[in-house]
């Protein structure tokens, strides 16, 4: 997220979505199988979410929200802004 953030102050939206997305990845990633692994028992032991995790991933919905937006994808730049 840190990187997209630089990126855009640059202007150079089209890397900052590519750097937010990829942040977005990998944090949904991690809560659904935290979520998954608490809700199973099945597989490898993962620490429980925490409350900063959801907030990581809503601060990464924004900026790819915000990136879209500056790229002008107002269809996809609504989306990630109602998630």
């Amino acid at each position: 997220l840190n990187i997209s953030s630089i990126l855009s102050k640059l202007q150079k939206h089209d890397k900052a979505l590519e750097h937010g997305l990829g942040a977005l990845e990998l944090v949904a990633s991690r809560i659904f199988a935290s979520e998954e692994y608490h809700q199973s028992g099945i597989g490898e032991p993962l620490p429980p979410v925490t409350q900063d995790d959801y907030t990581t991933l809503a601060i990464a919905y924004h900026n790819v929200a915000m990136e879209r937006q500056s790229l002008q994808q107002w269809d996809q730049a609504a989306m990630a802004y109602k998630r």
